[in-house]
C-alpha cells in the first residue's frame, strides 16, 4: 500500500501540474493569441507581428546589400504613404548596392514600441536604423501625474508588452505567469489600483495634457535605441517630427474639409487638443535635437524645418501626401549619401 501511494502521489502531482500548464497555455493562446507551443514568442507573433519578416532573414552589414530598418508610427507606414518604395528608389539612384528596407512602422506606435521591437532583432545587423517619432508619444500625456509611468505602463498595451519583453525567457518554459499577470491587471482595475489611460483614437481627457510628462521617457527611449545600436555596430538616423496645423484649424472645419490639407485623413484631436499636440511636438523635437547633438555618431535630419508647411505636402497634422513623402525620403537619402554610407559594405560586428 505504501509503495502504491509513493507511486501515486508523484503521478498525481505531475498530472495536476500538466493540467495547469495546459490550461495556462490554452488561455494564453485563446485570450492573448500566444503560440500554444511557444508562449515566449507572443511578443512578435501576436503583439508585434511586423517583426516576423526581419527576424526570419539573415541581415548583415558586411554584404552587398544596404539594409535599412525603419522604426516609426503610421506616417511611414505603407497604408498612409509610399515611404518604403520612395526610399528604396532614392537610395538606388545614389548607389549600386541593392537596397532592402525593413519597415516596422505601425499606426499608434511610439518610441517605447520601437525600443522593444529593436531589442528583438538581436541577431540582425543593419547598415542604418531610421527612427522617426513624436506625435504618438504626445498621447501618453492623457493621464494624471500620479498615474503616469515613464515606461508608458499607464497605458494597458505597454503594461503587457513591457512584461512580455522582460519575461520572454520564462514563458518558453511555462505559460502560468502569463495567466497570473493578466489576472493581476484585472484585479487592480477592479479595485481601482490601476487606472489605465484610454487608448482609443477618440478617447482623451485633455485636462491632463497641460503637464507634459513624456519628454524624459521620449528622450530616454531614443538614447536606449542609440546605445543598443552602438553595441551592435548599427548606424542610426534621428529626425525631428514634421507637422502642420494651419491657422484657423478646428475639428469642425477639418471634418468639413475646409482646412488646407489634401485628403484630411485624421483630425488633430485624435492625439489631443491642437494646442497640446503642437506644444508636445515642439518639446519632443527639441529633445531629438539635443540627443543628436550629444550623439554625433548619429545622422540627423531636421524634417520639421525642411518640409514646407503647404497644402500639397500634408493630409493632416502629420501624415504626408505622396509629394510630401517623396520630399521626406529625398532628405533622408541625401543625409545617408552625405555620410558616405552608400559607398561600400562595412566589416561585420
Amino acid at each position: 500500500m505504501n509503495r502504491r501511494l509513493l507511486l501515486f502521489v508523484p503521478i498525481l502531482v505531475i498530472g495536476v501540474l500538466a493540467a495547469v500548464e495546459l490550461s495556462a497555455r490554452s488561455y494564453a493562446s485563446i485570450a492573448g493569441g500566444a503560440p500554444f507551443l511557444a508562449p515566449g514568442d507572443a511578443l512578435y507573433e501576436t503583439w508585434y507581428r511586423e517583426l516576423r519578416r526581419p527576424r526570419q532573414r539573415e541581415i548583415r552589414s558586411d554584404d552587398r546589400h544596404f539594409d535599412v530598418l525603419v522604426l516609426a508610427g503610421s506616417v511611414l507606414h505603407d497604408r498612409y504613404a509610399p515611404f518604403e518604395a520612395a526610399l528604396r528608389e532614392e537610395l538606388s539612384l545614389r548607389s549600386r548596392r541593392e537596397v532592402r528596407v525593413y519597415s516596422l512602422a505601425k499606426a499608434a506606435h511610439n518610441t517605447r514600441d520601437s525600443l522593444l521591437k529593436y531589442r528583438q532583432l538581436d541577431a540582425q545587423r543593419f547598415d542604418l536604423v531610421i527612427v522617426y517619432h513624436g506625435i504618438n508619444d504626445v498621447r501618453a500625456n492623457q493621464i494624471p501625474e500620479s498615474d503616469y509611468r515613464d515606461d508608458y505602463s499607464h497605458m494597458e498595451w505597454y503594461r503587457r508588452v513591457n512584461w512580455l519583453s522582460e519575461n520572454q525567457g520564462l514563458l518558453y518554459w511555462t505559460a502560468v505567469p502569463y495567466v497570473l499577470h493578466d489576472a493581476r491587471i484585472v484585479f487592480e482595475k477592479l479595485t481601482g489600483r490601476y487606472r489605465p489611460a484610454p487608448e482609443g483614437a477618440l478617447e482623451h481627457d485633455v485636462r491632463y495634457e497641460k503637464v507634459l510628462k513624456t519628454t524624459p521617457a521620449f528622450r530616454g527611449n531614443l538614447e536606449a535605441i542609440l546605445e543598443l545600436a552602438r553595441e551592435r555596430g548599427d548606424r542610426v538616423l534621428l529626425m525631428t517630427y514634421a507637422w502642420y496645423i494651419p491657422d484657423g484649424y478646428s475639428e469642425t472645419a477639418f471634418n468639413r474639409k475646409r482646412i488646407e490639407y489634401a485628403l484630411h485623413r485624421v483630425p488633430t484631436e485624435g492625439w489631443g487638443s491642437p494646442q497640446g499636440v503642437a506644444r508636445g511636438l515642439s518639446v519632443h523635437n527639441d529633445a531629438v535635437r539635443a540627443v543628436a547633438r550629444e550623439h554625433p555618431e548619429a545622422l540627423f535630419v531636421d524634417q520639421e524645418a525642411l518640409i514646407p508647411r503647404q497644402r500639397i505636402y500634408w493630409n493632416d497634422v502629420c501624415h504626408l501626401t505622396v509629394r510630401g513623402t517623396l520630399t521626406f525620403a529625398g532628405f533622408v537619402a541625401e543625409a545617408i549619401e552625405s555620410a558616405g554610407l552608400l559607398t561600400e559594405s562595412r566589416p561585420s560586428q
